[in-house]
């Protein structure tokens, strides 16, 4: 079931989640919250799963995040050490994960949210220190849709999953 809410006011991303706490089902132990301008070909059951299974070896494991690696928006150009340009390459993918906006929460984690603020900046970095966050590394399609750019190219692609 999909839950949604309506801020009157922003809150920042963590206030919001924290807003939505109260539509949950009091017997939903576990939640998956996305951001919503995130489109990727992760399944969700993978995602779960994994924070599950960390769960029981870390009880006090709050949340799973997906993470994906990052990718240069721009052109790399290959350089030796004489200068030489050898090659150019788009859309590489570098040795870092970012946050997919994609998570799953233990009922437990809402108390730790700000009413007024941002959940990666003020409250996972604080969580992560306590070893209660976990990844869940993904190289499936991800897409941020922050431009036209970026949906059209995320059309482009479902638009291919779907004839597959």
């Amino acid at each position: 079931t999909a839950h949604y809410r309506v801020e009157d006011s922003p809150l920042g991303r963590g206030g919001a989640i924290k807003q939505g706490y109260p539509l949950l089902p009091p017997e939903e132990q576990t939640v998956v919250v996305i951001n919503g301008d995130i489109i990727t070909e992760e399944k969700l059951a993978a995602v779960s799963d994994r924070h599950r299974e960390r769960k029981v070896k870390n009880p006090s494991q709050l949340a799973t995040l997906l993470v994906t690696p990052m990718v240069s928006p721009y052109g790399i150009v290959d350089i030796e050490a004489d200068q030489a340009v050898t090659g150019f390459r788009e859309k590489v993918e570098l040795p870092h994960w970012i946050n997919g906006g994609v998570y799953v929460f233990d009922r437990a984690i809402f108390r730790e949210f700000p009413e007024l603020g941002d959940h990666e900046v003020e409250t996972f970095p604080r969580l992560a220190r306590e070893g209660k966050i976990a990844a869940f590394q993904t190289r499936c399609f991800w897409r941020s849709v922050d431009s036209l750019k970026d949906l059209r190219e995320a059309e482009e692609r479902l638009g291919r999953s779907a004839g597959s």
